[in-house]
């Protein structure tokens, strides 16, 4: 399992250096697209024809979109940070009913709360009487959960899942599973 997750990890390097390789480095891009958007300008006005003004506008537009990300990047900061906001504790009532609103005051009151909360009694049942019995494994179905799964199950499983959700531990997600499916099934299957 270990040898699976570090060859992901070493083609996870790989992939970054072809995609700094391939893509370059952001700032360098930047200034080689505001170099291309005033080269534009200046034939522009200097010629003033319909084809340098057409240049002109697709260098600014290369410029604009590499400058500005894609539209909805504003949208989700906001969304993020509306979540941070939310998920911000500034305040918080003491067990003596005073309210704290120092961050260390607020960590120790929390943790307080859940030692009490979690501590357990000497004096209780562990084995409370049910009033039902308990539902059993059958040793069948046992030894069918015990079975590794086929490689068609895996498949079956691995193309299920939405190629949008979110990437496992080494930062590939289900589209690279099943994009490279052909490659890594054998390595996969055995990790499973």
């Amino acid at each position: 399992m270990s040898e699976f997750y570090c060859k992901l990890s070493r083609m996870r390097g790989k992939l970054r250096a072809w995609n700094k390789e391939v893509f370059g480095h952001i700032g360098t891009r930047m200034a080689e697209l505001e170099k291309v958007m005033h080269t534009a300008a200046l034939q522009y006005d200097m010629e003033r024809t319909v084809m340098s003004k057409i240049a002109y506008h697709e260098a600014r537009a290369a410029y604009m979109k590499q400058l500005e990300g894609d539209a909805n990047t504003a949208f989700f900061h906001a969304v993020v940070r509306q979540r941070q906001a939310s998920n911000y504790i500034a305040r918080i009532r003491s067990s003596t009913r005073q309210w704290l609103t120092k961050i260390e005051d607020i960590k120790c009151s929390a943790a307080s709360f859940f030692e009490t909360l979690f501590e357990s009694d000497k004096d209780t049942n562990r084995h409370p009487v049910l009033p039902f019995t308990l539902p059993r494994v059958s040793l069948g179905d046992n030894e069918r959960q015990l079975v590794l799964p086929s490689m068609e199950e895996v498949r079956e499983v691995m193309f299920s899942i939405s190629l949008d959700s979110a990437p496992g531990p080494v930062g590939f997600g289900s589209g690279f599973y099943q994009a490279c499916w052909g490659i890594i099934k054998e390595e996969l299957v055995a990790v499973v």
